[in-house]
């Protein structure tokens, strides 16, 4: 994954829920950051309108760990 997309996709979680960069390991799981399931929700829509992509529900339910939401943001982006 290009680096860029990496530091934007950091910055929605510092932005938005003051997470920093070194609590971001790829296998963490959203909830272990302290993300409610609303705010899980709102992640993806910041996701979905810094990058300007639509994901499926199918999409979304896959996304369980910060892993995994970089995995479905690269198959969209690329």
């Amino acid at each position: 994954m290009p680096p860029q997309i990496r530091e934007k996709f950091i910055d929605i979680f510092k932005r938005h829920f003051h997470i920093m960069p070194g609590q971001l390991r790829n296998r963490k799981y959203l909830d272990d950051l302290g993300l409610t399931k609303i705010e899980q929700l709102e992640m993806l829509n910041y996701v979905e309108e810094e990058f300007k992509i639509k994901l499926s529900e199918t999409d979304e339910k896959k996304i369980k760990t910060v892993g995994d939401t970089l995995s479905v943001l690269q198959k969209h982006i690329h």
